[in-house]
């Protein structure tokens, strides 16, 4: 009976379904903004909502657990990311802004693990190379993860696909796309 929404002013608000009304509203801008893009406040990725949790990462460096009842917040980490979560089991997964793939605990935050898809795994046919635009190389950029017959999938703008062993991070497996792949896989 919750509808989720994310906009660019970096808020997560919650409303009623049947009426609209508005139930809360959490502000996922820091408060100490120390650089340009941090001012950047947009949440791009869609917030997830799963088992009474509401999940969601913004441009500025915040990625955090919402209870969906109340608003309060459960945990914050200091994660700049334009991908929307996806939250599996006693986990939730999200992609950095940096590319990097991180593990973390639904309930408290603690991450379990980071994977640098930028730095292993460069022997992935150009997965984590950085690719010329005009003068100026700019780092590849990953879109997911999707958790799916128990591999965390992820795709990139260099035109590769892999699959990730969901509970260490490592590499499984590696598919050339043939062209960039800039949205989420379903």
């Amino acid at each position: 009976g919750t509808v989720v929404g994310a906009f660019a002013s970096g808020e997560v608000v919650a409303v009623l379904a049947a009426n609209g009304n508005d139930l809360w509203t959490q502000s996922l801008s820091r408060s100490n903004r120390n650089n340009a893009l941090s001012e950047i406040r947009d949440i791009a990725g869609r917030p997830v909502i799963y088992k009474g949790d509401v999940y969601a990462a913004s441009h500025s460096g915040v990625f955090a657990s919402i209870d969906l009842r109340t608003g309060a917040g459960k945990w914050v980490i200091p994660v700049s990311s334009i991908t929307t979560p996806w939250p599996a089991g006693d986990v939730v997964y999200v992609i950095s802004k940096a590319g990097e793939l991180i593990c973390a605990s639904r309930e408290t935050g603690q991450i379990y693990w980071i994977v640098d898809l930028n730095k292993n795994f460069v022997a992935a046919k150009g997965a984590g190379k950085f690719f010329a635009r005009g003068s100026k190389k700019v780092r590849p950029y990953w879109s997911g993860p999707v958790l799916a017959s128990n591999h965390l999938i992820v795709v990139s703008s260099t035109g590769t696909a892999l699959a990730l062993d969901p509970k260490t991070g490592k590499q499984q497996n590696t598919l050339n796309l043939g062209a960039p792949a800039l949205m989420t896989p379903i």
